[in-house]
């Protein structure tokens, strides 16, 4: 963690200590986060709703899980506007088109299967950081759009606590549904 020494020792293992954590406990911990691919700062104008669904069980105690995020852009809604010259990015070719990476992360011992843009397979090729399996899918957004990306997900063998979602803080907190 960057910061003051005296002070890092205070927020380990706490959320706000930036670190990366599978699992807590019985409890997988899914990971989605987004980051974004341009020079425009279209951020304010993004809705982000996720929503993991529990799918089965395997017979060595690893669960599967369906995490589906939808992306939805609100640049020229009534009410929100197209967004200024300066936040749209002096070199956009498509002022208001949002670019973005999804990326998702698997608890500790398990792994990211495969993934769908709006319902329609998407290659994607997993990796590993600090131990995680992860990936992720780069997408576009058009004004008023949205796109949804679903992702196979298994947790690590006995990992039978409730799902730990922990998602991209942005401008408006991310709508959020766990559940069987």
């Amino acid at each position: 963690m960057v910061g003051a020494p005296g002070e890092a020792h205070l927020l380990e293992g706490t959320v706000l200590d930036g670190g990366l954590r599978g699992v807590n406990g019985s409890r997988p911990v899914v990971g989605v986060f987004t980051q974004g691919l341009q020079t425009a700062k279209v951020g304010h104008y993004l809705d982000t709703a996720v929503d993991v669904v529990e799918r089965g069980a395997r017979p060595d105690g690893a669960r599967e899980l369906e995490v589906t995020v939808a992306y939805t852009s609100r640049v020229g809604e009534p009410g929100a506007g197209s967004p200024p010259d300066y936040l749209a990015g002096q070199d956009e070719s498509e002022p208001g088109l949002i670019r973005l990476r999804s990326i998702v992360y698997a608890p500790a011992g398990g792994a990211v299967l495969d993934a769908s843009e709006n319902s329609e397979k998407t290659g994607i090729s997993p990796q590993q950081h600090d131990g995680l399996s992860r990936a992720f899918d780069d997408i576009e957004i058009h004004p008023g759009e949205t796109v949804s990306v679903t992702y196979a997900i298994i947790t690590g063998k006995h990992q039978d606590g409730d799902v730990i979602l922990r998602t991209t803080p942005g401008t408006r907190p991310a709508e959020v549904s766990v559940g069987k």
